[in-house]
């Protein structure tokens, strides 16, 4: 059936009736809602997952999942090749935070219920591995050199129970760790600088040990005249002060001191214990350390660096243009530090795709969620009066042959011992019809493209094929999807407007030579504040035994990834390539000019190229769905909450609403999904973390 605007719609099998026939076809068969999810990333994973965990779901519910291109996962999808000894491709370097209570809970939920894990170990061993050794990188004397920053191994596993601490708790916290530095300290300190422990004396003395409940108590001038003198003092103290036993030499044990002091002073002084870390989302972190006692060796230092790398927070992807929210950038670093169980980190004990996605969907899909695959979302609409989405338009890409609702995207393999399944670098085109059977060595560019032309255009409308909708989109995508609600809603063109996004860039390289032949000595690591655009390395040795590299035997693997500055968005098919091109080659130069700061030992051939390299995968993430979400100041309380649409039957779940954390990452993608579905169905009722009192 052909509508006014001479798309086809929806559904195949209603094409001979009308649309009050089919409404009324649909409601002898069901009063089910008609729930429809745009997006196949961790937040419209979550978002399903949380409706369907909800008791009595099946008698309420019909979901149906709307994904472009072949595989789920957003920017946490992941690829294995066949045909190059199953390596595997990844969007850039992924590694779960030991604080992400939310979303680790979340996979064992989903463990627990999956039929096929990968080695039939219980969770998190068969999926998860600890990792609490973490790398900076500073520059001395023209040279890079390594510091190691030591987290301890801590009670509690990834997803049990959690540490919810308010910012009164954490700058209680805090100040414990600086009190027993000093009080440690040797009596060296205590000859020469007396005035250190009188001030850390009275400190103590007026700081309570519990969270009070009313602090207008407190003399909290006479805390951060104290803090102040404390901070000054330490920076005198310098080297004086103990260093515990499992910290490095290279370690600047001062250095953190002083930054954990100008924390405290900031919480104390800005009201941040009273008021939430909220309250100081208008300006930037640097900034606000500045505020309170940093001077440039402290901006610049490489603890301060790292936390932008992490998070990926510049501005155009410019590395001397910082962008993050100071309450957004507090919070997250605090609850990094304090809150983790077990770990600092967690690797995945292989592909995202495979250990987070695949789990999510097979559960998923067993409990009657319906996946579409190959239906790109072009446009929401709303109703004449602005109230309601009316339509949703879309792209069909391919048509799969077995039927939309039983396209297998999976493929196995057998190595190390066990059955793996994993996505494909492209579709099964086999499986697949000739809508758009493009057949490329990069399907992203054709099928996870927004403006990759032809494909079959249909309408989905309220009330024939749906009734409610969660927008489970990335950001970079919002701005082409939502023009009608930016066009006629001013709340959302002020959260569009504010929106910031940024291109992150990914190396993958294979060598022969295992990392401490190349000369590197600091252990495996993940690494990070190094030379830009690719700050961050993790040595990934440990994922060769899920690969089958028999021709070019592998000893090491490694990831990287950062930022770049973003050229201007070219809406067509060559762009793609050319982002492409342009990362490769910004990739051959930093190796060139970089990779030996890290492995002096590794050898050049009489062309400068480093032999010990036998292969190498190079991305860019430019496309609009694959960019990543920012925090700039002054931008946090634009976001629309899942709940806060303002349309009567959208719903949001994504890493760019406001969900209580507000960055770009997992674990706040998984926040806002829960929410969303706790917003459609009550469940579940309580989030960790969406609020700092909680």
């Amino acid at each position: 059936m052909m509508g006014s605007s001479g798309r086809v719609a929806y559904d195949e099998s209603s094409r001979s009736h009308s649309p009050t026939q089919r409404q009324s076809t649909h409601a002898k068969k069901s009063k089910k809602t008609r729930v429809f999810v745009l997006g196949g990333g961790p937040a419209a994973l979550s978002a399903v997952f949380g409706l369907t965990s909800s008791p009595g779901w099946r008698d309420r519910f019909e979901i149906t999942l709307l994904q472009m291109g072949w595989r789920l996962g957003g920017k946490c999808a992941s690829s294995r090749d066949p045909n190059h000894g199953y390596r595997n491709y990844e969007h850039g370097f992924h590694i779960l935070g030991g604080f992400y209570h939310n979303s680790l809970r979340l996979l064992r939920d989903c463990y627990a219920e999956w039929k096929s894990p990968p080695n039939g170990k219980p969770f998190p061993d068969c999926a998860l591995t600890p990792h609490n050794l973490v790398h900076l990188m500073q520059r001395r004397g023209g040279r890079w050199e390594h510091v190691c920053v030591p987290f301890p191994d801590r009670n509690g596993q990834f997803g049990e129970g959690e540490i919810a601490l308010t910012p009164y708790e954490m700058t209680r916290a805090v100040w414990d760790w600086i009190k027993r530095a000093v009080s440690d300290s040797s009596n060296d300190t205590q000859a020469l600088h007396p005035e250190l422990h009188t001030h850390v004396a009275a400190l103590d003395e007026i700081f309570p040990q519990q969270d009070p409940l009313h602090l207008k108590h407190i003399d909290v001038g006479a805390l951060d005249r104290h803090v102040k003198a404390v901070h000054h003092h330490i920076r005198s103290a310098g080297q004086l002060l103990a260093r515990p036993g499992s910290i490095s030499a290279e370690f600047d044990y001062p250095m953190m001191l002083r930054i954990a002091l100008i924390f405290m002073r900031g919480i104390i002084a800005d009201g941040i214990w009273m008021r939430g870390f909220d309250c100081i989302n208008d300006k930037e972190f640097s900034d606000w350390l500045r505020e309170h006692g940093a001077g440039d060796d402290v901006i610049q230092s490489p603890y301060i660096q790292g936390g932008y790398d992490y998070a990926f927070a510049y501005h155009g992807g410019d590395s001397k243009n910082r962008r993050f929210a100071a309450g957004s950038g507090l919070r997250g670093t605090l609850r990094l530090i304090l809150t983790y169980h077990r770990s600092v980190f967690a690797h995945m004990n292989g592909g995202m795709g495979e250990v987070v996605v695949t789990p999510l969907y097979d559960v998923l899909k067993e409990r009657g969620v319906k996946f579409r695959f190959f239906n790109r979302v072009d446009h929401l609409e709303l109703d004449d009066k602005g109230k309601t989405i009316s339509r949703i338009r879309v792209t069909r890409q391919a048509k799969p042959l077995d039927g939309e609702d039983n396209y297998d995207p999976l493929m196995s393999y057998d190595v190390a011992g066990e059955t793996r399944r994993f996505w494909p670098p492209h579709p099964k085109y086999e499986g697949l019809s000739d809508t758009l059977k493009e057949e490329t060595e990069h399907a992203e560019d054709v099928y996870e493209s927004p403006w990759w032309p032809g494909g079959e255009q249909i309408d989905l409308e309220f009330k024939n094929d749906f009734d409610v909708v969660v927008l489970g989109i990335s950001a970079g995508a919002l701005p082409y999807i939502c023009k009608d609600l930016a066009e006629r809603r001013p709340r959302w063109k002020q959260m569009l407007e504010n929106l910031e996004t940024v291109q992150t860039i990914a190396a993958q390289l294979w060598l022969s030579e295992e990392t401490e032949a190349l000369g590197w000595s600091g252990g495996p690591t993940a690494l990070t504040a190094f030379a830009q655009p690719y700050a961050t390395w993790a040595d990934m040795s440990f994922l060769l035994q899920y690969e089958k590299n028999e021709a070019a035997p592998c000893a090491q693997l490694s990831y990287f990834c950062g930022t770049m500055p973003r050229l201007k968005v070219d809406q067509d098919t060559h762009y793609p390539p050319l982002e492409r091109q342009r990362v490769q080659k910004a990739a051959d130069e930093w190796i060139a000019d970089n990779l030996r700061q890290l492995w002096p030992n590794i050898a050049q051939g009489p062309d400068g190229s480093f032999k010990p390299i036998t292969a190498k995968y190079v991305r860019a993430n430019s496309l609009p769905a694959g960019a990543y979400v920012l925090t700039p100041p002054g931008t946090v309380e634009t976001r629309l909450k899942p709940h806060q649409s303002g349309i009567t039957n959208l719903f949001l779940a994504g890493d760019w609403t406001r969900n209580g954390a507000d960055t770009g990452s997992f674990e706040n993608a998984v926040m806002s999904g829960l929410q969303c579905s706790r917003a459609i169905c009550g469940y579940p009722r309580r989030i960790f973390g969406e609020s700092d009192f909680a």
